[in-house]
């Protein structure tokens, strides 16, 4: 599980692929749909909220996978998901959700911590 927090975590901003077309707006912070989080993921570099967005983005996820990690951890806990080693970088990992989230746009109004473990589930399943 704690290669999930390195695969997941770290610094961002992501690569010019995963950049998003819309501009950060506060309601974006309120984080309601997995779309916010994707907008706030994905700050390009002519956004002036960059910094907050990339910032909030990866306090968001370390956030979701700490309750996770918690919530699966203990003697009878099981997680669901397996991340291989050498695990993906952590920018990698975030530009793959960004990305797969564009392929699953049914998914934007779900709750953005349920479509992070899917798509985490999803890339990196246990056997």
């Amino acid at each position: 599980m704690k290669k999930l927090y390195a695969l997941l975590f770290g610094i961002l901003p992501l690569s010019a692929a995963a950049s998003a077309a819309t501009f950060v707006d506060q309601s974006h912070f309120l984080v309601d749909t997995a779309d916010d989080l994707v907008i706030l993921c994905s700050a390009g570099p002519d956004d002036p909220h960059q910094e907050q967005a990339l910032s909030f983005c990866l306090g968001y996820v370390t956030g979701a996978y700490h309750y996770h990690l918690k919530s699966t951890g203990g003697p009878a806990g099981k997680g669901f998901v397996c991340v291989p080693d050498p695990a993906p970088s952590r920018n990698e990992a975030v530009a793959s959700y960004v990305a797969w989230m564009g392929e699953h746009p049914d998914l934007k109004q779900q709750d953005a911590v349920d479509t992070l473990f899917q798509w985490a589930a999803n890339q990196y399943p246990c056997p």
